[in-house]
């Protein structure tokens, strides 16, 4: 090889070498989610240990076994649960059309609350024994709500 190809050679390395970007790969922003897959849960681990239907976003707190609350399941077309607190007259619907058995997020999910509609940025059913099922959601702001709900009321 000639003086002068080796010097040609070493340059354009030199320049491929210079062209390259720095990726700062030890650095983590907060990744895109896609899909509800990514959200972390695992604030809601507290209410598994709980069974009495009830319904918790911060602001309201509504629990079937405090008295005065009112739950009711339909199934017309899509499940609705409904919560009604006699004393404060607050009133929660969630309905959804179904349950992916894979990722186990609820299918169309409507949550109302006082009349007015609440964007979910997830609805996921996070557990199920006998007729209780245990549901976490959270807003597009990231605010978490709980829910337990019987799925079977004995006039169903």
């Amino acid at each position: 090889m000639t003086r002068q190809a080796i010097i040609l050679t070493a340059i354009i390395i030199s320049l491929a070498a210079l062209s390259c970007k720095k990726d700062n790969f030890g650095t983590r922003e907060e990744w895109p989610v896609s899909g509800t897959g990514n959200i972390d849960t695992g604030w809601f681990k507290p209410y598994l240990s709980q069974s009495t239907p009830l319904y918790h976003d911060g602001d309201i707190e509504m629990t079937y076994s405090g008295g005065g609350i009112i739950h009711s399941l339909s199934t017309n077309g899509n499940i609705c649960h409904r919560f009604v607190d006699l004393s404060t007259g607050n009133e929660v619907t969630l309905s959804y059309a179904s349950i992916s058995d894979k990722s186990h997020d609820l299918g169309s999910p409507t949550l109302t609350v006082n009349g007015t509609a609440i964007t979910l940025r997830h609805a996921r059913l996070e557990k199920e024994n006998g007729d209780t099922r245990w549901i976490s959601a959270s807003t597009e702001d990231k605010r978490n709500i709980a829910i337990i709900v019987n799925h079977r009321l004995p006039n169903q």
